[in-house]
């Protein structure tokens, strides 16, 4: 027998006491269709069975199904905003290029501008002359396409038919005709700037898309050289290049401890070429231009023809999304290495060249007999 404490009453009613628990009712919840009427349909269903005993007015001009509605709505927004955020980090599923290009920027991926068409032109006169005659360049012409008018500039060519800037083409004296002249489809712009002295100072450029590898930077009168990276600690006359979906184009300077900065003050001049695309690959021969020049010691313009004898060709519109989805697992799987056939063949698939376009097709060939076994071809 127990005995009661001082001054504590025998008799002691609870506060509470424990009671049977009601185990409530489980909605089954469907998380499958996230669609603006399946999700109305389904939180009528849960309201039904949930409080169907104290709730029955489900009259669609009710104020109680427009809340409904209203919610449906957002769930449904809701819904088909992270899936699609879900879809954009994924190089399967991602649909918007901004995105693509930022998944390339993750692993070190650079999908491929635009590379302008090229095609051999000739420029040829009626009458032999005396003297040199110079034509400045570049020297514009327009072309009439199905995207409207485009530029094609001439310039001299070298013994490999590429370009030779910031020369004239010149018919020499005693001939008629230079068929050393190439054509490439594109505008050449300039963009004047000065130089702020601040770390990594970054340049915008006005117009796009720009033509790849086709930046070229002065300061103060001197062409600085374009480099992929950073990567030696000395403050040379360097610059990068970046790019972005639309293939607008960006001039990076460096720290002055890898890249030198434009002083304070300094004239940076930046000329670059904007267009590329099939658009610019013509037929041979459809192209007939003539302009007058003046020639030192005539009184007369003479008048010079200008055409195209090879077709145009190598013009590329730079990589799209599919291109992208396409590259990019293919170099994620190299890691930047070349260890079996198929690495050296996806290494080499991507190969271009600013005036000769892309690789066709390649393939990669391991021999395997004699003193030639690992030899790649």
């Amino acid at each position: 027998k127990l005995m009661p404490l001082q001054n504590c009453p025998i008799d002691v009613t609870p506060y509470d006491q424990s009671q049977l628990v009601k185990t409530p009712n489980l909605i089954n919840t469907n998380y499958t269709n996230q669609d603006f009427w399946s999700m109305k349909a389904r939180l009528l269903d849960f309201i039904k069975e949930k409080f169907g005993d104290s709730f029955s007015d489900f009259i669609e001009s009710d104020l109680a199904i427009m809340l409904i509605e209203n919610w449906a709505f957002i769930a449904d927004t809701l819904s088909f905003k992270m899936d699609q955020i879900a879809n954009e980090i994924y190089i399967d599923t991602v649909s918007e290029l901004d995105n693509a290009f930022r998944l390339s920027t993750l692993i070190g991926f650079k999908p491929l501008p635009p590379i302008a068409s090229r095609a051999m032109w000739s420029a040829s006169i009626n009458n032999i002359l005396t003297t040199d005659l110079l034509v400045d360049t570049p020297l514009s012409i327009q072309i009439s396409t199905e995207l409207g008018l485009r530029n094609i500039e001439l310039f001299p060519a070298d013994v490999d038919n590429n370009p030779i800037f910031d020369e004239p083409i010149i018919i020499s004296s005693g001939n008629f005709i230079n068929t050393s002249v190439i054509g490439i489809e594109g505008t050449t712009v300039e963009q004047s700037q000065n130089g702020t002295g601040a770390v990594g100072q970054t340049i915008s450029l006005t117009s796009s898309p720009v033509i790849w590898n086709s930046i070229r930077v002065f300061v103060d009168g001197i062409e600085w050289e374009k480099v992929e990276y950073f990567t030696d600690s000395q403050p040379r006359r360097e610059f990068r290049t970046e790019h972005d979906a639309n293939y607008n184009g960006y001039v990076i300077f460096g720290n002055s401890r890898a890249g030198l900065i434009p002083s304070d003050g300094s004239s940076i001049l930046v000329r670059y070429r904007v267009g590329g695309g099939v658009v610019g690959n013509v037929v041979t021969g459809s192209v007939v231009e003539q302009s007058a020049f003046s020639v030192p010691g005539f009184e007369f313009k003479v008048l010079v023809s200008f055409t195209n004898y090879t077709k145009g060709e190598f013009g590329y519109d730079g990589d799209g999304i599919e291109d992208i989805k396409r590259k990019l697992p293919q170099y994620v799987r190299t890691q930047d290495r070349a260890v079996s056939g198929d690495d050296y063949k996806i290494l080499t698939d991507p190969f271009a060249t600013e005036f000769n376009g892309q690789i066709g097709k390649s393939n990669a060939i391991l021999r395997n007999h004699g003193c030639a076994a690992n030899i790649i071809d």
